[in-house]
């Protein structure tokens, strides 16, 4: 038998620990389609919750990594298997690699299983969480009726979307966030857990280690900001639905009234060829529009320096003025939480499927504007592009668009909310919380005495 450990729950509020014990180590398997530059919003939830929040409350957990496509720098100190679950469109040969590669491991967590990118590996993951003696809890961040482009694939694997689910007793299920679990339970009517999104608040609170003044060298010295230009970080990917070029006619507007040398920072590239090649179009067309318009922007060249070893994300944030988040649709949407923590104001599109929820925890977002500055598209992003378009280009329509928009206004509420929106997240989001939910969804080994998490 295995040397007994000690799991630690530790309460992040009042400081007190319960003391688990276990027989043997804790052995948990994640799984995901790919663990690449395309899945960076699951990497950073997965690194946040279940290795640094799950490891805090079992020291001694195994973790083994399962996809394809693994990253260099991306859980490298853990156990990684290879399985083609975006490419193959075999779902007997994903079944069997899942029942296969996971024989030794006690726990499975899969993440994002009702996305519906490859169909065949969600059919894949609903016989294997039917077939296994053991709890497998999937982990709902993005979802197949929210990708109009995906229903033909997945139609043609499920006749509905109801049977994509399935009704074992080893079965969980979570969502982040209280409308997706109203949205969810029109498709599955057992229980669903809501699990928000954490942050490890440490690695976004201001140290005194020069980290950010070598952040801000680096870029200067890599020619993607000047000595005399500030930042406005956009703490998104470029995909069409993160819209980074709503954001074009703001950083004009607050460089013509502020008389500064402001630069837009867009986070993260795709590629555009996984999962889909038209991402690259959406790129191209920012960046042309951007230059045509000479709006000093840097689309997605800062994501190679923010490694998470040398900088991170809250690097960024320190040295910004100002976060711009004009997505229109968000899963859940850490750049609302890691910009509070690190003390830098943000303003965006305000999503009543995600804010909300942010409210009803302590947050205030009243100062984001919504459809009565720009209207919301969706799938028809072309249009989206062609009002900015015209916006930059037409005096009367940019007048029109930037007194809606008061961005000095905004700026000086979301000043204002900062410091109570701070500590709302280091109350409500915190990464130990997390994981200790999911512990307790999942029944883990000693999760009743865990504490409660509210």
């Amino acid at each position: 038998m295995t040397k007994n450990y000690t799991a630690l729950g530790k309460n992040s509020n009042s400081g007190e620990q319960d003391a688990v014990l276990s027989e043997k180590p804790l052995k948990v398997g994640v799984v995901h389609y790919f663990w690449n530059e395309s899945s960076l919003g699951v990497n950073t939830v997965v690194d946040n919750s279940i290795v640094q929040g799950g490891n805090v409350i079992y020291p001694n957990m195994e973790l083994t990594f399962i996809g394809e496509e693994f990253k260099k720098g991306v859980f490298d100190e853990h156990d990684q298997r290879e399985l083609p679950l975006f490419n193959s469109d075999s779902y007997r040969y994903l079944l069997g690699g899942l029942v296969d590669l996971t024989k030794d491991l006690d726990y499975i967590i899969i993440e994002n299983p009702i996305r519906g990118i490859n169909p065949y590996a969600t059919k894949a993951f609903k016989e294997f969480t039917e077939t296994v003696n053991k709890p497998v809890h999937w982990r709902n961040h993005d979802y197949i009726w929210d990708h109009k482009e995906d229903w033909n694939k997945f139609n043609k694997v499920f006749e509905h979307t109801q049977q994509a689910f399935p009704r074992t007793p080893n079965f969980s299920t979570s969502v982040l966030t209280s409308p997706a679990k109203i949205r969810m339970q029109k498709y599955y009517d057992k229980e669903i857990n809501v699990i928000r999104n954490p942050i490890v608040c440490d690695n976004f609170y201001k140290k005194d280690d020069g980290k950010d003044e070598a952040f801000r060298e680096l870029l200067e010295k890599e020619g993607i900001v000047d000595s005399g230009e500030k930042i406005i970080s956009c703490p998104n990917r470029i995909v069409e639905r993160k819209a980074i070029e709503v954001a074009f006619p703001i950083i004009r507007n607050l460089n013509e009234i502020t008389g500064e040398k402001y630069k837009l920072l867009v986070t993260a590239s795709i590629d555009g060829e996984k999962p889909y090649p038209q991402l690259n179009t959406y790129q191209r067309i920012s960046e042309f529009v951007a230059e045509k318009h000479n709006i000093p922007v840097s689309l997605g060249e800062i994501s190679k320096f923010i490694d998470g070893v040398n900088f991170n994300i809250g690097n960024l944030y320190h040295i910004s003025d100002l976060a711009l988040s004009p997505s229109e649709r968000e899963g859940f949407g850490l750049g609302y939480i890691e910009s509070q923590v690190s003390g830098t104001p943000m303003v965006g599109r305000y999503l009543t499927e995600v804010h909300p929820d942010f409210e009803q925890r302590e947050m205030n977002f009243k100062h984001f504007y919504n459809d009565e500055l720009i209207k919301s598209y969706g799938d028809k992003w072309v249009n989206r592009i062609q009002d900015i378009e015209h916006i930059l280009s037409d005096k009367e329509a940019y007048k029109e668009f930037t007194n809606k928009l008061g961005i000095e206004r905004r700026i000086e509420m979301a000043n204002s909310v900062l410091e109570d929106n701070k500590r709302a997240v280091e109350k409500h989001y915190n990464h130990v919380d997390s994981a200790r939910k999911i512990a307790k969804t999942m029944k883990l080994p000693g999760y009743e005495k865990l504490e409660e998490v509210k």
